[in-house]
């Protein structure tokens, strides 16, 4: 039987995993943090909501998971957008079409539940990548409890996240390039508690842009909202200005006036912890011979402006297996094949994503520029939401739309296959 060894325990790693047991391969998954109570800990700090689009539920549905996760999940089927002076509320289109926010904790234990009581997978937790041998095909972990081991594999996934020390290998012994490049803004997540619950729509996803900044809310299942106030790292407002608490307060009292009193947890946001910066990575090769795949945010880490850092991860893991199904006695062919593929739809999220950060930032929604996808008219704003969450096309097909229809085109008809 053909080993597999996944190097990181997140959604990502947890969906890679399942993957390949479904493919035949006996899998060992390997994680840094420690397991608690019979789930991955939660994230220190970092508690984000994700935005699973049908895009992701697709990837979920080729291993049965994702009924669980929308089970667990809030539905949303519009996006708000609040200007200082009113707020305009805008449906995806089709009744259909929505996405579903889930926090990443709980998203994460939703899919490792599932993957272990999966005969062919095995977890490890507190065991961390200390180095490879590419050659052998030998990776080396350290256990939090000092021991070291040493795990064999046919097949070696780097599942590890951004700062992934797969990823990092790779790049130190030469089998890939990454770089690492900063957007210009940071962030740092808020709980928002609406006086009312009938305040804002629970069914949306909030945006209030502030010309240059904004700050997002999704929904979760208590009423709450989690939030992401995004800032230029250099401008005004940043959080080097509001670490100071008297300007803190004034400057989110006068740009989110209408929610500004349920933002309780804001002082503890800000000075409990240092805004994170958002980096874009991309790496020109994903994986080498019959045995190594990068995938998720170790294979190309995307800004979080499209919310599609998680459905490309997922779309990932579903193209990596049905790369390795269609060529299951030819590896290195279908890890060729699966790289192709993902290099050229990684750089195109990316980009997409980038293209996306003026209208979370500053653009209105009621921009009389309008397009229509399969005969229904939607803003301009959101074609490109409406295309990457609702549409069959790849992330490189979606830029080449845009490409082959500039923005300023008005009533251009774009054929969409739409699908769920």
């Amino acid at each position: 039987m053909r080993k597999a060894v996944v190097i990181g325990a997140g959604p990502v790693g947890c969906l890679a995993a399942q993957t390949l047991a479904d493919l035949g391969y006996a899998v060992e998954v390997y994680e840094k943090r420690p397991e608690y109570g019979g789930r991955p800990a939660a994230s220190v700090g970092r508690t984000i909501n994700l935005s699973v689009s049908p895009r992701g539920l697709r990837a979920l549905a080729a291993v049965g998971a994702d009924k669980e996760v929308v089970d667990s999940a809030v539905a949303m089927d519009r996006r708000v957008v609040h200007q200082l002076q009113a707020s305009v509320e805008t449906r995806y289109g089709d009744p259909s079409w929505c996405n579903y926010s889930v926090g990443r904790n709980d998203l994460n234990k939703t899919l490792y539940r599932q993957a272990r009581y999966h005969p062919g997978i095995r977890f490890e937790f507190g065991a961390s990548c200390h180095a490879i041998d590419f050659e052998r095909r030998r990776v080396v972990l350290d256990r939090s409890d000092g021991r070291r081991l040493t795990a064999g594999y046919d097949l070696l996934i780097g599942a590890d996240g951004t700062h992934s020390s797969v990823r990092s290998a790779m790049a130190q012994t030469g089998l890939t390039t990454v770089w690492r490049t900063p957007t210009g803004s940071g962030y740092t997540e808020l709980t928002l508690r609406p006086a009312d619950t009938l305040e804002l729509q629970r069914s949306a996803i909030h945006v209030w842009p502030r010309g240059g900044f904004f700050l997002v809310g999704l929904p979760n299942q208590d009423e709450t909202f989690r939030c992401t106030l995004v800032l230029p790292d250099v401008g005004e407002p940043t959080f080097t200005e509001l670490a100071d608490p008297v300007r803190r307060h004034a400057v989110m009292a006068e740009n989110f006036p209408d929610v500004y009193a349920g933002l309780g947890d804001l002082d503890r946001a800000i000075e409990g912890r240092r805004p994170a910066k958002i980096w874009t990575v991309r790496a020109d090769r994903l994986v080498y011979r019959s045995s190594v795949a990068l995938v998720g945010d170790a294979a190309h880490t995307i800004a979080p402006f499209l919310g599609q850092g998680i459905n490309l991860g997922f779309e990932d893991c579903l193209m990596l297996g049905r790369a390795l199904a269609a060529a299951p006695d030819d590896p290195k062919t279908a890890l060729f094949e699966y790289a192709a593929d993902r290099v050229v739809n990684g750089d195109a999220a990316a980009q997409l994503s980038m293209l996306n950060f003026d209208s979370l930032a500053g653009a209105s929604a009621a921009s009389s520029n309008r397009r229509t996808v399969r005969d229904r008219v939607v803003p301009i704003d959101s074609f490109m939401v409406t295309a990457v969450n609702f549409s069959q096309l790849t992330y490189g097909e979606v830029l080449n739309q845009l490409d082959a229809h500039p923005v300023e085109t008005p009533l251009e008809l774009i054929n969409i296959r739409s699908g769920t």
